[in-house]
């Protein structure tokens, strides 16, 4: 955990899946965010088959692989 407020943070996320049709990609940015706090980020995708899951925050990144199936997106742990 950090010692100190953020601001301006950056963070996207994207999908590399052959057939995500809506929802590849999204960026935006958090205006501030205190000590302790977290986002959540809702959003929806539709696509379907394998895909890699990007997120970008800051200079912060995690992958996950997962499934989408129409517009419900399944991650593998």
């Amino acid at each position: 955990m950090g010692v100190a407020n953020l601001s301006n943070v950056s963070w996207s996320i994207t999908f590399d899946g052959k057939l995500i049709f809506i929802g590849k990609s999204k960026t935006r940015t958090i205006d501030t965010l205190a000590v302790g706090e977290s986002i959540l980020v809702k959003d929806f995708v539709i696509g379907f088959g394998k895909t890699g899951i990007t997120v970008n925050a800051g200079t912060a990144t995690a992958t996950a692989d997962g499934i989408v199936v129409i517009i419900i997106v399944i991650t593998n742990p």
